[in-house]
C-alpha cells in the first residue's frame, strides 16, 4: 500500500504538468528565472491545496477529474509525510537538455504518542524542451 502512496502524487504531477509550455524565445537566464517562479507557484499550491494556483504554475487547463486527482494526491502526501509547512528553492542543476530544480519541503507529522516530529523531503521539478517549446516535464519527491 505504501508504495502506491509514494508514487501517486509524483505520477499525478507528471501527468498534469507534462504539456505545459513556456515562451520559446527566452535566454537561459530568463528561462531559469521563469522556471523557478513557476516552481514557486506549483510548490505553494501543493502546500495550500489551491488547485487553480497549481494550474497557473504548471500552465495546464485542467478538468474536474484532474482536480479530484490533485486532492487525492495531496491526501496521500499528508498520510505519508504529514502536513507540509513550507517549501524553499534549494538549487538548480543544469544539464544539456533539462533544468532540474530541487525544492526542500518542511513537514510536520505526529507520532503514535501525538508528539509532532518535523522532517524534510526534497522535491525535484524538471523543465525541458519538447517540440521546440519549453515544458514542465514533471516533478517528484526524492
Amino acid at each position: 500500500m505504501i508504495k502506491y502512496v509514494i508514487y501517486a502524487f509524483p505520477l499525478f504531477c507528471l501527468l498534469c504538468a507534462s504539456c505545459s509550455t513556456l515562451p520559446e524565445d527566452l535566454s537561459s537566464e530568463d528561462r531559469e528565472a521563469l522556471c523557478r517562479k513557476s516552481g514557486q507557484e506549483v510548490t505553494s499550491a501543493v502546500i495550500s491545496g489551491d488547485y487553480q494556483k497549481y494550474l497557473d504554475g504548471s500552465g495546464e487547463k485542467g478538468n474536474a477529474e484532474d482536480e479530484k486527482n490533485f486532492a487525492e494526491s495531496r491526501k496521500n502526501l499528508f498520510r505519508q509525510f504529514g502536513t507540509p509547512k513550507r517549501a524553499a528553492f534549494l538549487t538548480g542543476l543544469k544539464a544539456p537538455l533539462v533544468i532540474n530544480h530541487l525544492w526542500i519541503f518542511d513537514f510536520e507529522q505526529k507520532n503514535r504518542t501525538g508528539k509532532i516530529i518535523p522532517h524534510q523531503q526534497i522535491m525535484q521539478i524538471v523543465w525541458g524542451e519538447r517540440d521546440g517549446k519549453n515544458v514542465l516535464l514533471g516533478m517528484r519527491f526524492l
